[in-house]
């Protein structure tokens, strides 16, 4: 969730052509129709465990809040930012980046960086000149060329994912865009104002600003500044064919959390990114994760929006008279050979008698207790706590990684320090720890279990649960400026073959949330050379301690 909104009751182409050539000839994942060595079947083992639980407890929000699927990875599925930090010394990262348009010279107007034809432009910055894509407003314009830091690249991700919807075109956020993620957003619609084929558009998000009631930022104001920021990036409003809506509960403390982009029901993005500026663009960005996937599970997944949407409040439409939208379902892309299972939650009234609606809750428990070896978590938190000198809340799931410990699953978990920085950090990392340990020993007492060779019971849960704070090198404990560290990652990796990866965080929430179980070995390598390894590499060396 990022910031801790839960005390607050919210009413609330370089481009077409790279795009194009993103096919299945490119596909990172394994064929699990044919199991065949040790990390395949447990894979399936897993995935299969999953499905099972799911279609036991929830069997009549199947295909609706969850799902099992296909998908296909191509080389560049991992959307991590910011890129390219891990063991860097931080005095060596792009620092000061913006620029001042009325006071600099050579600052784009737009997104307030430096212009440039080649690195030496940039070395004050400590950056380097990119392309930012998102700077094109129409087909056929060629990208500026600007002093880029790695996190502004993420604007591309979603920027590309945008431009390549010819019919429909899902948008699900926690929060309409601030900074220069707001530009991105403009030129993409102004990019397909400008194209030959105009997409039908849905917006859903919780609202403007998350810190604010929604019954003073109403949806026809935002549309209306959206309209008006396509035509001053130069393309036709008037084409486009628009639906935007808040969803936050009145009664409930619920909003949605969900962070889902789908392009023509083929191609997708999901995970823990919000667009959010400076959150992820500034001198000292927050560390997050999202997956970029295609295939039948971007075309399942619009049965869930259509869920957010059902309980969508104050809904704008342009034009101004049309109909709502209803996205129709479109000829099926090739499915991929990756085994998904897609699953979300809609979210606990007070009484929390609707938990039917919520699957996620139990795929996550599902995917702990398949578990046989390992657990890694990238998380903000692992418990919620409300304000400083508040109780930590335990998650739905703490139940079910203390059985994990108890049975010798070696778990591994990276989050947020306490109060890290802009909310992204609740609970210090070795009360995190304690309270884990206390809740495993609380279960091995339950099922009466005995530690191999009469074992000290805290020594043999000590010796399988390594907790740590987040780092990006083994030096640096803060940014350069002396902010600390904040990450925002919901991963969690079992057996080194399957993992979760999605909108949902570990510590209790009761928000509309969307994530993935994906089962294939291929796919797990790649997040665990790429991303999780780097992580651990970093923090593990500052663990707490067994007290």
């Amino acid at each position: 969730m990022g910031r801790q909104l839960l005390g607050i009751a919210l009413s609330f182409a370089t481009l077409a052509v790279t795009l194009s050539c993103r096919s299945v000839s490119g596909d990172r994942s394994s064929d699990l129709a044919s199991v065949g060595n040790d990390a395949d079947r447990r894979a399936s083992e897993i995935h299969q465990a999953v499905a099972l639980d799911l279609r036991t407890r929830y069997p009549t929000t199947q295909n609706l809040v969850w799902f099992e699927s296909r998908a296909s990875f191509a080389n560049d599925w991992i959307v991590q930012s910011p890129v390219d930090y891990w063991g860097k010394d931080a005095k060596a990262l792009p620092i000061n980046l913006n620029c001042d348009p009325v006071k600099d010279q050579g600052c784009d107007a737009i997104f307030t960086r430096k212009l440039c034809s080649v690195d030496e432009d940039c070395a004050a910055s400590q950056s380097s000149c990119q392309e930012l894509l998102a700077s094109v407003t129409k087909p056929g314009e060629s990208p500026r060329k600007m002093c880029l830091g790695s996190g502004d690249k993420l604007m591309d991700h979603f920027y590309k994912i945008m431009i390549s919807a010819d019919d429909q075109l899902d948008i699900a956020s926690l929060a309409y865009p601030t900074g220069r993620f707001v530009p991105a957003f403009f030129n993409a619609l102004a990019y397909l104002s400008n194209k030959d084929k105009t997409p039908k558009i849905r917006m859903i998000f919780s609202g403007k600003k998350v810190l604010a009631l929604n019954i003073i930022q109403r949806t026809h104001v935002t549309l209306q500044e959206i309209l008006d920021g396509v035509k001053k990036a130069g393309g036709d409003a008037a084409k486009l064919n628009i639906n935007i809506g808040w969803l936050s509960s009145k009664t409930k403390p619920s909003w949605n959390h969900s962070k889902i982009m789908i392009a023509d029901q083929k191609l997708m993005i999901q995970g823990g990114h919000n667009l959010y500026d400076p959150d992820y663009l500034s001198d000292n960005p927050i560390f997050d994760l999202s997956m970029e996937v295609s295939g039948l599970v971007a075309k399942s997944t619009v049965a869930f929006i259509d869920q957010l949407w059902l309980e969508a409040d104050d809904v704008s439409v342009t034009p101004k008279d049309s109909a709502k939208i209803v996205m129709a379902a479109l000829p099926s892309s090739p499915s991929g050979k990756s085994r998904v299972i897609g699953m979300g939650r809609l979210g606990y009234n007070h009484l929390m008698t609707n938990k039917k609606d919520n699957p996620s809750d139990q795929g996550i428990i599902a995917l702990i207790n398949a578990a046989k070896s390992s657990l890694d978590f990238a998380q903000q938190d692992m418990f919620h706590r409300a304000a400083p000198i508040a109780p930590i809340s335990p998650s739905w799931a703490l139940e079910a990684l203390g059985d994990a410990l108890v049975r010798g699953v070696k778990v591994r978990v990276v989050q947020s320090g306490e109060a890290s920085t802009q909310g992204y950090g609740m609970v210090d990392f070795q009360v995190t720890h304690d309270a884990i340990i206390k809740v495993a020993m609380e279960q091995a007492k339950k099922s009466s279990f005995k530690t191999p060779n009469g074992q000290d019971l805290k020594a043999y849960l000590c010796e399988h649960l390594e907790l740590a704070p987040w780092h990006f090198n083994k030096n640096d404990k803060t940014w350069v400026s002396g902010v600390r560290l904040g990450s925002h990652p919901k991963l969690i990796i079992a057996d080194s073959v399957s993992f979760y990866l999605g909108s949902q965080n570990f510590y209790p929430a009761n928000l509309q949330e969307y994530g993935m179980v994906v089962s294939d070995p291929a796919i797990a390598e790649d997040l665990i050379r790429d991303y999780w390894n780097p992580v651990w590499a970093a923090s593990g060396s500052y663990k707490a301690e067994c007290k």
